[in-house]
């Protein structure tokens, strides 16, 4: 008997010798209410444990990491790299549909976008069956299920996905912005940017789905980036925006609005001189790699760094009007 089993066997038998022990009583009332409870106890129990038997053993929880690196675990323990490339691209494909489920056609044409609908069909067929012996446990239930005609992972199945966990965390925070909420927007920024694990892996995954779902993770991480040293701007924290500004021209180097904010940041904390560095170094990459020059904005910051002005200039037209100055 496995060690589910005997646990609440063993408590039901301790509820039965309990009720036979509170038939030895007096025939008082409160005794009764105690015996009634006991066997009430006893019977909940032996229920519980029959459903136990009849009912089929769950399926282990899954751990699935796409951020920075690709790691799948089942059950806490981590499995070894599935060898069909394919089958792992339809499961990886489902993790981003909507209720994690994908018609056929629609995963043929994704997968398989080069073959004919025939081959691709059977391509799918065969990456499924592979993809079941990989996954599934002895346990008799599966991770995939088929339902008219779309293949969806399995609902009952408990499953923690990393770039879902982000989505949540950067949908959280945005929605604490467009409220108002600024306060609680600072600390959810934080958890959303610490959620993210790096860029969405697409080791193996040479598909226009693939690169979509990168894009779009890393559009939200250095909005939620940009937005958090907005909001330390305000607070005036100007160190931690700094910081948080700098970390973004890393990702995204031609962002005028991040020099700009980075230069008021320096200014703020008394090295005029770091401002003025920062100006010159976006001046020759826009001159050098587009043939542009800085936006007006940002040579007005410039001169009136230079000018050894105490009142810089006013908002520039790309800050975001909601957030108080």
């Amino acid at each position: 008997m496995s060690s589910t089993e005997e646990r609440p066997k063993a408590l039901a038998n301790a509820l039965a010798r309990l009720s036979e022990s509170c038939r030895q009583l007096d025939r008082l009332p409160e005794n009764q209410a105690l015996l009634r409870r006991a066997e009430g106890l006893s019977h909940d129990v032996s229920a519980a444990l029959a459903r136990a038997r009849a009912e089929p053993p769950g399926l282990p929880a899954l751990t699935v990491n796409s951020l920075g690196r690709f790691h799948l675990a089942r059950g806490g323990y981590a499995l070894a790299p599935c060898p069909a490339r394919k089958a792992i691209a339809v499961f990886r494909y489902l993790l981003t549909r909507g209720e994690r489920m994908a018609h056929k056609l629609e995963l043929a044409e994704s997968i398989w976008p080069g073959s004919s609908p025939k081959e691709a069909t059977h391509s799918l067929h065969v990456a499924i069956s592979t993809l079941r012996h990989y996954l599934d446990s002895t346990s008799g239930a599966s991770y995939l299920l088929l339902t008219a005609g779309s293949y969806r992972i399995n609902p009952a199945a408990e499953l923690a996905y990393d770039a879902e966990i982000f989505e949540q965390n950067i949908v959280r925070a945005n929605r604490l912005w467009n409220d108002g909420d600024l306060i609680a927007a600072d600390p959810a920024y934080v958890r959303a940017i610490d959620s993210y694990g790096g860029d969405y892996c697409t080791a193996d995954l040479d598909f226009t789905w693939a690169a979509c779902e990168r894009e779009h993770h890393l559009n939200g991480y250095l909005a939620a980036m940009y937005r958090l040293a907005r909001l330390r701007l305000r607070q005036r924290r100007y160190e931690d925006a700094a910081e948080c500004l700098t970390r973004l021209l890393d990702r995204d180097c031609y962002r005028e609005d991040v020099h700009f904010h980075l230069m008021v940041c320096y200014c703020r904390l008394g090295r005029r001189w770091q401002a003025v560095q920062q100006f010159l170094k976006c001046r020759e990459l826009l001159e050098t790699t587009m043939g542009l020059e800085p936006a007006p904005k940002l040579q007005d910051l410039y001169e009136a760094i230079i000018e050894s002005r105490e009142n810089l200039p006013g908002k520039p037209d790309w800050e975001d009007p909601r957030l108080p100055a």
